[in-house]
Order: structure tokens, then C-alpha cells, then sequence
């Protein structure tokens, strides 16, 4: 069974309930007490190994070792800056790569230690993770049963709160395993969070009854039907969907979802009823397990989606000789008319493309290879974006001055804003370091309604213009920042439809774009910089994941190449030339055959070669 995700935009004028957000403030309380489980289970297995003379031994060791790659890295660091360079003259790199490896050998030597001990710890540590299974256990009834401040949390956003905390903590134990720093953290409560509802499974009946206690989107559908209390999604059959006009489609798709989203303040059950727009609709045999409602952050506003969650049965296969080949390649590099080629693609016989995608999923001669592209007008509205940003920015440091040549002349006041400390006090130097605009926004809003002294009118007026302006510039960047992406989302999604219904077989790159990220570069700021910014906006990863995606709900054979050497192999020879500079070139030159070829292009010649 395949899982699918239908997601429906809610109406961006619908107001929130008031025990919405109480649920939504129980599900982020929840899942900082989950983080503090974590960390304090993680505390524990610390004091536990430094309990072991030889491990404690080690992680002395290893701090120094640590220590002194840090003060290398910062001398180096600041000799790059006074040569101006990304490669100074002098000792410091060989100082730093010692000084790495030494922690290396430090961190191995620690590992042993641990492995040592091992046996002698076993007890210990099957008695730590007891008692962090227990505390998480417990949770369920402070929060579901016994409730938080007289509201209790809805038992299946607890589960799903949980479920995500613990693939949160999988994601942690991967990273780290890889060598990687990873580490769970604290969160500020921000208004956002998500609510969660699950549908049971009811028990087959009995022979030759009829019932429709199923999990289907009829059923679902049904005002009287058997999850009506739990889980309400109007729904249309696809086939007389798909018969409407567009415009028919557009109404019938504006609907009212209702999901049980937990109790209010008296303890009586409550429904959360939201308006939205569905696109499509699901498959009639499509089993429906749950739904979620998520409030994200848009600027200073808050909007909702719905995700409805469902099973659906498997593609049939498609037979690989059913259509071309199709080979991809990514990459971020600039193209002729401003925008950014995001892939390579080649196949093994023509694609149909249609002609209004032929502006970014370009063909050349013979329909058999081409590029996928990201026009400029979606670098323009992220400039006009990062414009937007930077002039918030420069008005928030303007007022932040200006707040902080006030608190020179009339000395501390105290801070309203300060949730921990009721004597806190606001002074010069402490508004200096501020880099949240939020803080001084809240700061704004409590002067407004008590000013700090006598005759401090007149900058607290100043502070609610600028609050007020603040407000629409974040939205107003935001905005803009979000349409260029869902404008580069819906052309990689377009793409990934065409592929999936014309390929055979698809071949895909496996490059580690994250670890590409990381790698460090002798080449100049001037390179490095419009590079990284290109290959943010390009997110090839994002296009890789949507045509996976799109070809395994068609049925659609997906291989993922390895991508060590593709460039550098030259398809028509063989031959694998050396790794330097000159392969980020558009276009190179074998050593062995002397053919000048491009390697974007080559690697998806070698990878259709290969296949």
C-alpha cells in the first residue's frame, strides 16, 4: 500500500479558535517537556560514563584535543583576514589539520574506552532509557487526563506529538552517527503548532451484513456516517470531478472540513470547522487514516492547511520498455537568459513536452535531451524579496538606536518584555545586542499601554509607528519570498507529472547536495557566495524528491546513479580525468581523447550509457 497526502489550503480570512490555540499551546508544551526528557536522558548517560575512571580519562583528553583545534581554527580564521585570503601563507593549516586529528584520535580513543565499559554499563543504561521511557509515558496522563491549567490535550495530537518527537530523535542519532553535530533544543511558542485526528479501524462484519464502516472518502463524506464525530471531509467522485468545467471545479472544491480537535475550557468535546479550497479529489477505494491541521507563521500572520492522510493501493508497475529512459543530472548553474538550470536530462527516445512548459523544460534538437529550468523572473521576486528584508532590517537598527540613545540620556528603565526576570532592567548596552525585531515589537506594544517615564511620549510614538510599519514590511517580504517558491514548487511538479507519464525508467543522480553545501571552497567570495544563493533557490533536491515521488505513484521504475566521477568520466571514451577546478567550467576537455564536451551533459550521457 501506497500512503498519499491531499492538502487543503484554509481560507486565509478564517479566524482561529480560542480552544484551538489552547490545544495548539498544550501540543508545544508537550514537546518541550519531551525535549527536556531527552536532554536530561542524554545528562544522565554523561554522568554515567564519567563514572568509568578510563572514559573519564579520555573525554579529558578529547576536550583539550577539542580546545586546541578551536584556538587553530580562530588563528587561522583571523590570518585569513588579515592576508585576505582563503588560503594564507603560513603554519596555521598545518597547525589546524594537526590539531583536528589529534581530536580524532582523542574521540577514538574515548570510543574504546566506552566499548570497555560497555559490559559494567549495560545495567545502568538500560535503567536511564527506563525511567526517559517512563517520564514520556506519563505525559499521556498529565496532559490527556488530568490536563494543563483546566484543558485537557486531544489523545491523537498526542500521539502524533510524540511520533514526531521520537523521528526528531532518529534523525539525531543519524546525524551524529555520520560524524555530525546534532542536538535537540528548546523552542519559543510563536502561535503556531498542529492538531492531529485518526480514524480506527473497525472490525470486518459479519457475513452477509451490510455496513459501511470503512474508512473510505464516501463514508467519511457522510454527515451521518461513522466518523462523523472524529473526521468530516466533503467529497466528489474523481470521475464526475475531472467532467467539470475548470471554473466548476474551483466551486465545487470550496467546502467545509470538521475534525474533532480536542475539548474546550468546560470539558465538552469541540470541532474545529475550516474553510478550504480542495484541487482534487481522493481516489473512491482510497483508505483514509487520519488528518492533521497545521498553523504556520506567513509574515505577522498566521494561515492553515489540512492534510488529510490516506492508503491507497499500489501502481502497477510500468514495463521499462513502455517509454524512454529519462537520465537527470542537477545543478545550479546560471543560465544564458538570467535563471538557473536546475538539471540535465537525457533520453533514450523524444519526450513530448508541452509547449506552454517548453519555457522551463527545455528541449533541444531531437526532443532527447534538454534542461530544466527556473525562469528569472523568480530570482527577481526573491531579490525583490531580500530588498524587502534588508530595508526592515535598516529600520529596525534605526530604531533600535535611537531606543538606545534614549536609555543613555535617561538612564535604566525597567522591561516590560521580560518573562523570567520581574526586575529585569532595560539599558543601553543591553538593547545594543538586540537582533530580534519581535522583541522590539513587544517592547513597543507594552509602552503603548504604559509608558516607562513621564515626558517618554514622544519616542514611544516613534516605536508604535514603527511597530506598525515593521508589521507590513515582514508580511509584505514574506509574501513575496513565498510566491517565488511556490512558483518554483509548481514547475518542478509539473515536471515530475510529464516524466512520470511518458518514462519507463528513470535514472537519477545521487548527489549529496547537503554535503556539497558543506564543502569548502580556495575560490574567492565573489564565486562562493552567488553560488550558494543559486543553489538555494534552485533546490535541486526539491525537484530529485518531486519526480521520485511523482514516479512511484505512477508505477514508474526509479535507480539512483552514483555521482562520484560522472563529470569527469568522459562518456565517450572512458577515461576518468583528474579532480581539479577547471570541471566547475561550462565546458572542458578530455585528457585522454581530447573531446571538448560539457560535464553536466556528459553525466547524463554516462548515466542512459549505463543503464
Amino acid at each position: 500500500m501506497a500512503v498519499i497526502i491531499e492538502t487543503f489550503g484554509v481560507h486565509y480570512k478564517w479566524e482561529i479558535p480560542k480552544e484551538l490555540k489552547d490545544q495548539l499551546w498544550l501540543a508545544h508544551r508537550l514537546r518541550e517537556d519531551l525535549v527536556q526528557i531527552h536532554l536530561d536522558r542524554e545528562q544522565a548517560m554523561k554522568e554515567m560514563w564519567s563514572g568509568f575512571p578510563e572514559v573519564e580519562a579520555a573525554e579529558t583528553a578529547l576536550a583539550a584535543a577539542e580546545e586546541a583545534a578551536k584556538a587553530a581554527a580562530e588563528k587561522l580564521t583571523a590570518e585569513k583576514v588579515r592576508q585576505r585570503t582563503k588560503t594564507p601563507v603560513g603554519p596555521w593549516a598545518e597547525q589546524l589539520k594537526q590539531a583536528r586529528a589529534d581530536a580524532k584520535a582523542a574521540r577514538v580513543a574515548r570510543r574504546e574506552a566506552i566499548l570497555a565499559a560497555k559490559p559494567d554499563a549495560d545495567p545502568k543504561i538500560a535503567e536511564i532509557y527506563a525511567a526517559a521511557r517512563a517520564a514520556e509515558k506519563a505525559t499521556y496522563g498529565q496532559y490527556c487526563k488530568e490536563g494543563i491549567d483546566g484543558i485537557k490535550l486531544y489523545h491523537a495530537t498526542h500521539y502524533d506529538v510524540l511520533t514526531h518527537h521520537q523521528a526528531a530523535v532518529d534523525r539525531v542519532r543519524k546525524r551524529r552517527a555520520n560524524g555530525e553535530p546534532a542536538t535537540m533544543r528548546h523552542h519559543r511558542y510563536d502561535g503556531t503548532g498542529t492538531i492531529a485526528v485518526s480514524l480506527k479501524l473497525l472490525p470486518v462484519p459479519k457475513r452477509d451484513q451490510v455496513s459501511d464502516n470503512d474508512r473510505n472518502p464516501a463514508v467519511v463524506a457522510a454527515p451521518a456516517g461513522r466518523h462523523r464525530n472524529v473526521l468530516q471531509v466533503p467529497w466528489i467522485d474523481p470521475e464526475a470531478y475531472d467532467e467539470m468545467s475548470w471554473s466548476e471545479r474551483r466551486h465545487a472544491g470550496r467546502f467545509t472540513v470538521r475534525m474533532r480537535a480536542g475539548f474546550d475550557a468546560e470539558g465538552k468535546p469541540f470541532w474545529v470547522e475550516a474553510p478550504v479550497q480542495a484541487h482534487r479529489m481522493l481516489p473512491a477505494d482510497a483508505d483514509i487514516v487520519g488528518a492533521r491541521l497545521t498553523v504556520r507563521r506567513k509574515g505577522a500572520k498566521l494561515r492553515a492547511t489540512i492534510n488529510v492522510t490516506a492508503r491507497v493501493a499500489d501502481a502497477d508497475p510500468v514495463p521499462i520498455n513502455d517509454g524512454p529512459t529519462v537520465a537527470f543530472h542537477w545543478g545550479w548553474r546560471k543560465d544564458d537568459d538570467g535563471g538557473i538550470t536546475v538539471a540535465h536530462w537525457r533520453a533514450s527516445s523524444p519526450l513530448a513536452v508541452p509547449r506552454d512548459m517548453r519555457a522551463f523544460f527545455k528541449v533541444e534538437a531531437g526532443n532527447t535531451s534538454g534542461t530544466i529550468c527556473i525562469p528569472q523572473r523568480i530570482l527577481a521576486k526573491d531579490l525583490l524579496a531580500q530588498q524587502q528584508k534588508a530595508d526592515r532590517d535598516k529600520a529596525f537598527n534605526q530604531m533600535r538606536d535611537t531606543l538606545k540613545e534614549w536609555l543613555d540620556a535617561h538612564g535604566p528603565v525597567p522591561d516590560p518584555t521580560s518573562r523570567k526576570d520581574e526586575e529585569a532592567q532595560l539599558t543601553a548596552q543591553g538593547i545594543e545586542i538586540w537582533r530580534s525585531a519581535a522583541r522590539l515589537a513587544r517592547l513597543a506594544h507594552a509602552w503603548a499601554e504604559q509608558p516607562p517615564l513621564k515626558g517618554s511620549e514622544p519616542l514611544v510614538e516613534q516605536l508604535a509607528q514603527w511597530a506598525h510599519r515593521d508589521k507590513i514590511t515582514w508580511s509584505v517580504s514574506t509574501g513575496t519570498a513565498s510566491r517565488a517558491l511556490g512558483f518554483r514548487d509548481d514547475i518542478f511538479k509539473q515536471v515530475a507529472a510529464i516524466i512520470a507519464s511518458q518514462a519507463g525508467q528513470v535514472i537519477l543522480d545521487d548527489s549529496d547536495i547537503a554535503q556539497l553545501a558543506r564543502q569548502e571552497s580556495d575560490l574567492p567570495n565573489a564565486v562562493t557566495e552567488p553560488a550558494a544563493h543559486r543553489r538555494t533557490i534552485a533546490a535541486p533536491g526539491t525537484l530529485r524528491a518531486a519526480i521520485k515521488a511523482a514516479c512511484v505513484r505512477d508505477g514508474v521504475a526509479v535507480k539512483e546513479h552514483e555521482s562520484a566521477g560522472l563529470s569527469r568520466t568522459c562518456a565517450r571514451c572512458g577515461w576518468t580525468n583528474p579532480a581539479d577546478q577547471r570541471w566547475l567550467k561550462p565546458t572542458v576537455t578530455c585528457d585522454n581523447c581530447g573531446r571538448t564536451y560539457s560535464p553536466d551533459e556528459n553525466a547524463t550521457e554516462t548515466m542512459l550509457k549505463a543503464a
